[in-house]
């Protein structure tokens, strides 16, 4: 289904996810299907089941926040579309999780669908869309540490990003930048703060 400014958020997420047939969906096919448009949709799919809080998607976590950052470098360095190599192009996700974690945030994508539209398109511009590749990146490390709360933020801030590429939405990228780096920098301010406190008992 190509993307034009009046196909629905939610709906192309759908399609993009129906349209591959079988019960696993491999990066490959994944990729395929996306076309032009692979970046925003891929990182919207790939960050579905990080953004909410389920504990049985808990475990694929890490694949596909290792993925992102793959993908997040290739679009900083002006990449058109994403790549991977064939042995790791045929890693497949389970299209169910895909399929149910859509149906969890499809309420929220239907309900700010009228409000997103093209907007600040400087920040869609390549040059910009490097800088956003990078912090993107940055994101998918924090979300790979073994800490506390090191996922749902910087999975919700690369969410929104996500949004505002695909829909050329410069001010929903600003607000998941913003939301990612402000989250990220409490967190490690609240870690040091604990190891701190921890040595400070022991010594």
């Amino acid at each position: 289904m190509p993307h034009t400014r009046s196909s629905k958020l939610s709906q192309i997420l759908d399609d993009s996810i129906t349209s591959i047939e079988g019960d696993y969906v491999s990066f490959k096919s994944l990729i395929d299907s996306l076309g032009l448009r692979s970046y925003g949709v891929l990182f919207l799919l790939l960050i579905l089941p990080n953004a909410i809080p389920i504990a049985g998607f808990i475990g694929i976590s890490a694949i596909t926040a290792l993925f992102i950052l793959i993908f997040s470098i290739q679009m900083a360095v002006e990449m058109k579309t994403p790549w991977l190599p064939k042995f790791i192009a045929k890693k497949e996700l389970n299209k169910k999780i895909l399929l149910k974690s859509l149906q969890i945030v499809k309420p929220f994508l239907i309900k700010i669908e009228p409000y997103i539209k093209p907007r600040w398109l400087i920040i869609s511009h390549p040059l910009s869309l490097q800088f956003i590749g990078w912090v993107i990146a940055v994101l998918c490390l924090v979300m790979l540490l073994p800490i506390p709360f090191s996922i749902i933020g910087p999975a919700l801030a690369i969410f929104l990003i996500s949004i505002g590429i695909l829909e050329k939405d410069g001010i929903m990228i600003v607000i998941g930048l913003l939301f990612g780096i402000i989250y990220s920098y409490l967190l490690f301010w609240l870690m040091a703060e604990a190891i701190i406190k921890v040595f400070s008992i022991f010594s």
